[in-house]
């Protein structure tokens, strides 16, 4: 499936002379994604390379790897000043051993007197909750609604950003709405792998119908 999906996006950055980021959301376990320009592949990010490796015998990291915050931005047209929100996004391991406790818990006993609410510093801070604090405030409050409907287009609901923040992500989903958030990319895409070289646009037809 990775392969089609490359074979098709270098084929439109060549045939439309633009970038393309090829990507796949496996399982809900793995996003992937290939940047291409030009019919070039000029970085590629898997954010869990050990998922499939059942036997353990490659030793692969579980840690995301590959992914150039900045040359993303520079080739996608975004702003410098999200490389290092995008670089948290990339580098968060998800689940990263951040435990979520039980906040009903929580509240009853604050309520009792039992025991102070857990700190968020107690788990430790994600990636992606240290890179957004760093964000000027006017840069957080651009960031927080377009990634609550990305979670919401994505179905984790308006609670899942809240719960990234704190904890780091859960699902590739809300990576993925994430980076969808920094980059404007749209959640529901066409998918690539059932298309046909027929089913593409002749060379020139666009630019024929716009004369038209």
């Amino acid at each position: 499936m990775k392969d089609r999906i490359e074979q098709y996006a270098r084929l439109m950055s060549q045939q439309f002379d633009c970038p393309a980021l090829a990507m796949h959301n496996y399982d809900d376990s793995v996003l992937w994604y290939q940047l291409i320009a030009d019919g070039e592949i000029l970085d590629e990010y898997d954010s869990c390379p050990s998922y499939l490796d059942f036997s353990g015998r490659e030793k692969l990291p579980n840690a995301p790897q590959g992914g150039n915050a900045r040359l993303l931005c520079k080739t996608w047209g975004v702003s410098s000043d999200w490389v290092s929100l995008l670089d948290g996004i990339l580098r968060e391991s998800k689940g990263a051993d951040r435990e979520i406790p039980d906040f009903e818990t929580e509240i009853r006993n604050l309520l009792q007197g039992v025991a102070e609410p857990t700190s968020p510093s107690h788990h430790g801070a994600s990636h992606f909750a240290l890179a957004f604090q760093m964000l000027p405030a006017t840069m957080q409050e651009e960031f927080t609604p377009k990634f609550i409907d990305a979670c919401i287009e994505a179905g984790v609901g308006d609670q899942a950003p809240l719960t990234a923040l704190r904890f780091g992500f859960q699902t590739e989903r809300e990576r993925h709405a994430a980076l969808s958030a920094v980059l404007s990319l749209p959640l529901t895409v066409v998918s690539l792998c059932g298309l046909e070289a027929r089913d593409f646009i002749p060379e020139g037809a666009v630019l024929i119908g716009a004369e038209e």
